[in-house]
């Protein structure tokens, strides 16, 4: 895997773009990158795609390689990675690029009732003792590592 630094940061990019991948290209073209700062680690997930996530899990899975204590939710915390990419990261802290209409998956009758997955996946980090979720729809934070 290729590595470099911007400034105090270390990125190593854990996943590159592959063409085998046919289904969801646009989503399943994203580019994962693990950054380390401050003794702080962030998996950057970009859209990364379900097929994305599998090849991830085949790629990482038996390692610890994947271990972050900050994960960017893969496709704004919906229909993206899957559950047990999320388990071998095992965040403490979750980042969503994701605005209030999705984060609540709101549909014509209301709370959740859209066709997205948003909700679902904040179940998933419920299970996963997240300690603090930094939300675009709650408007700008800063984290420091």
């Amino acid at each position: 895997s290729d590595t470099f630094e911007v400034g105090d940061a270390h990125f190593e990019c854990l996943y590159s773009p592959n063409p085998e991948l046919t289904m969801n290209v646009t989503n399943n073209a994203s580019l994962i990158l693990k950054m380390t700062l401050g003794g702080k680690t962030v998996m950057w997930l970009g859209d990364c795609g379900v097929e994305e996530g599998d090849r991830m899990l085949a790629l990482y899975g038996d390692t610890d390689k994947m271990k972050c204590d900050y994960v960017q939710m893969a496709h704004h915390g919906q229909n993206g990675a899957e559950k047990p990419l999320y388990e071998i990261i095992d965040p403490d802290y979750c980042i969503w690029c994701t605005p209030s209409w999705l984060w609540d998956n709101m549909g014509e009758n209301g709370y959740d009732t859209g066709p997205f997955k948003t909700v679902i996946t904040r179940g998933w980090m419920s299970e996963l003792g997240i300690k603090r979720h930094y939300v675009d729809k709650d408007g700008p934070f800063a984290i420091e590592l």
